[in-house]
């Protein structure tokens, strides 16, 4: 399954230090625990990564919001600041999702983004 080295590198590049500290040591794990080749390790830890945290390469994330109940998507590239703008406005953060799953399932693949005031 080896991947080109150059392919890896280039994703990782994207990564914040937080999220490459977290693909190194899935992959050494990988590598190590599982006796796995690194470069198939590697991707491996890349596509585990990537689904715990589906806009670590893009850089903007969407958080499911509650509202009186009802259900709203707000996009982010920051999170944690999303999250601290939330607590200010009393809302309640219910969960990071999937860009793209959200758009289409909630929005039939389009939507009009506004600003939060």
């Amino acid at each position: 399954m080896s991947q080109p080295k150059s392919l890896i590198a280039d994703l990782l590049e994207r990564l914040d230090a937080e999220l490459r500290y977290e693909f190194e040591e899935r992959a050494g794990i990988i590598e190590f625990d599982a006796g796995v080749p690194r470069d198939d390790a590697e991707a491996y830890a890349l596509i585990d990564l990537l689904r715990a945290h589906p806009d670590a390469l893009v850089g903007v994330a969407v958080v499911q919001v509650a509202v009186d109940g009802n259900v709203h998507f707000v996009l982010t590239t920051d999170i944690d600041a999303a999250r601290t703008r939330f607590e200010a406005m009393t809302l309640k953060p219910v969960r990071v999702a999937d860009l793209a799953q959200v758009l289409k399932t909630h929005f039939d693949g389009l939507a009009l983004l506004e600003r939060l005031e």
